[in-house]
């Protein structure tokens, strides 16, 4: 079912042309979250990677800096996973069709391999050796040309990692390391630095003849050495010699597969015979020449090694310190984000309240200034609002003690005049005074009627 959709998808990709970046995409994010995501369903990978090995062939010269960032953070991370072994061929052939393109684009890919080498995988070791060896083939006999001076470096450290793996205690690594090296790639390569190359090969042949506990290992160490010896006989025969004559001479100062040691008679003579009885239970040390392995290549390797532990220490300290920082940031921001909340909860709680009482959390100066003058505000216009109510009090009263005044005014001129207005509308006063009033009528009745007489 899988192939079947492989050729849909393909298909569709070569009829529609809108549709190409929309499906490179799709892959990248698939390979995506099977690196960097938490399910990890390997089902489907080696075919999305069929399909984009049968994309590259289609790139155009130069390739597109799109296609170089594919080749860097999607190819390369897909070397570290798990189930490498179930896509590690298709993976290989996008490597190797990609440095078929562009050879400058070689550097990227062995360097990758070099960094997600893997440590204690030895199967892995041994598929990585041989993707190594497949892309420095396609690096080698490129169309156009090799020149050794511009990849010196990087093709100095791959040959360190096939030494390495080759003094490897498991037989699958040591043996797919020694096998390299009947390559004709390989070949060519041992001759543009021959000094160097074909000494420490020698070293560590011999290395491997006497202290490797497989004995097929020592076969194929025995083919390879008589392979080598067919190539260049007489100097293969010089390195022997060289050899011989620094085992013999103990007294001069040599260096054993380790490292360095003062070679004094008796040592040598003792390790020799403790090596011949004891058989496998000591390893024998494999005593070089000084001419073999000269000290400019161990200081170099010292310092490579320095430099390397420098590099990585520095990056430590320096995720160190940034994890720290961003872990006093977070702490910062979620203490300041509960402090707000309280903060304007308090505010409404002391606009209910007195001004005198206090809050429990500490506030600050600008904070308290602020409801200072609030409150000032608020008491100066209950103030305000009383003195105004006092006032529109006073002014009622005036204005009642001015009609009583007014009403009684009238009463006594209406009195005084005679009129009888007071009679059709009495006032309270002559409603409670009616009685005596009416006496003092008939009174001076009385008297005008005497007066009329009396005229």
């Amino acid at each position: 079912e899988r192939d079947y959709l492989k050729t849909i998808l393909h298909r569709i990709y070569g009829r529609f042309m809108p549709l190409r970046q929309q499906i490179r995409t799709e892959i990248a994010n698939e390979c995506f979250r099977y690196v960097y995501g938490s399910s990890r369903g390997v089902h489907g990978i080696a075919e999305f990677l069929d399909i984009f090995s049968s994309i590259i062939n289609g790139f155009s010269i130069p390739v597109k800096e799109e296609h170089k960032a594919f080749l860097r953070n999607v190819l390369l991370p897909l070397h570290k996973c798990d189930k490498y072994e179930v896509y590690f061929q298709q993976l290989a052939d996008c490597c190797v069709l990609f440095v078929n393109k562009e050879q400058s684009i070689a550097t990227t890919v062995l360097g990758g391999l070099l960094k997600f080498w893997p440590k204690l995988s030895p199967t892995k070791q041994a598929f990585y050796l041989r993707e190594m060896l497949n892309v420095i083939g396609a690096l080698v006999e490129h169309e156009n040309g090799f020149s050794y001076p511009k990849y010196k470096d990087i093709v100095l450290l791959c040959v360190d990692k096939i030494f390495e793996c080759m003094e490897s205690p498991h037989f699958q690594v040591a043996d797919q390391a020694l096998s390299l090296w009947k390559d004709t790639v390989m070949l060519y390569l041992s001759k543009c630095q021959k000094d160097m190359i074909w000494r420490r090969l020698f070293i560590i042949f011999k290395d491997i003849q006497l202290n490797h506990w497989n004995a097929g290992i020592k076969q194929l160490t025995n083919e390879v050495v008589l392979y080598y010896e067919r190539i260049d006989f007489n100097y293969w025969k010089k390195l022997k010699e060289e050899y011989e004559t620094s085992a013999s001479n103990a007294s001069t100062e040599t260096y054993t597969n380790g490292g360095t040691a003062n070679g004094e008679t008796n040592g040598n003579d003792n390790s020799k015979n403790s090596g011949t009885e004891n058989g496998h239970k000591h390893k024998i040390p494999v005593i070089v020449p000084k001419t073999l392995v000269p000290s400019r290549y161990h200081n170099e390797r010292k310092h490579k090694i320095e430099t390397r532990t420098q590099s990585r220490v520095s990056k430590w300290k320096i995720l160190q310190e940034t994890a720290q920082s961003n872990k006093q940031m977070m702490i910062k921001e979620t203490e300041e984000a509960k402090e707000e909340p309280k903060t304007e909860m308090n505010g409404y709680n002391n606009d209910d309240k007195d001004t005198n009482t206090t809050t429990d959390e500490p506030q600050s100066n600008d904070d308290n200034k602020e409801k200072e003058k609030e409150n000032e505000n608020t008491e100066q216009d209950e103030t305000d609002n009383t003195t105004n109510n006092e006032q529109s009090k006073q002014d009622n009263n005036d204005k009642i003690d001015d009609d009583q005044k007014e009403e009684t005014k009238k009463e006594t001129e209406d009195v005084d005049n005679g009129n009888d207005t007071t009679e059709d509308k009495p006032t309270t006063t002559e409603q409670v005074s009616n009685e005596p009033v009416s006496n003092d009528s008939s009174t001076t009745d009385a008297s005008n009627n005497d007066k009329e007489n009396t005229t």
